[in-house]
């Protein structure tokens, strides 16, 4: 259980940073205060854990959640990363406390709404363990 709640705490961190860099100004999303909220599934884990929410002042110059403690977590390098129309997608390479991960995911933004799913690939005492992270956003407001 201690193996996977670090696995977890590792993603979250990870996943503030993912679609960081990408061009902001070609999807349709609206700067304010959103709530981010996020869904991971974990094949094997003998519970589901409840979803995550967190309220954040997005910009089109920062348009993804932020953790302060992420940078001191993960080394993490984009690998790809596209935009078409409202899409976002990106591939992402990390290594997270001596840990290699990949990340691939994808973002839809709908003016005050987004969708997205990432997929997570990282070594766990060497197996390899798959996580998926549904992702939602909704626009409050603006930042106060």
């Amino acid at each position: 259980m201690m193996k996977m709640k670090k696995a977890f705490l590792i993603l979250l961190a990870i996943s503030t940073l993912l679609i960081l860099g990408g061009p902001a100004s070609a999807v349709n999303m609206e700067a304010g205060k959103w709530e981010i909220t996020s869904r991971v599934e974990m094949p094997g884990m003998p519970m589901q854990m409840p979803p995550m929410t967190s309220v954040q002042c997005l910009t089109q110059d920062e348009p993804a959640p932020s953790n302060p403690t992420a940078a001191d977590n993960s080394d993490c390098s984009i690998a790809d990363m596209k935009t078409d129309g409202n899409t976002v997608s990106w591939k992402m390479k990390c290594n997270a406390e001596g840990q290699k991960v990949m990340i691939e995911g994808k973002i839809t933004y709908a003016g005050t709404t987004f969708e997205g799913v990432m997929t997570t690939l990282m070594d766990q005492d060497g197996e390899t363990m798959e996580i998926k992270t549904i992702m939602n956003g909704k626009r409050l407001g603006n930042c106060e």
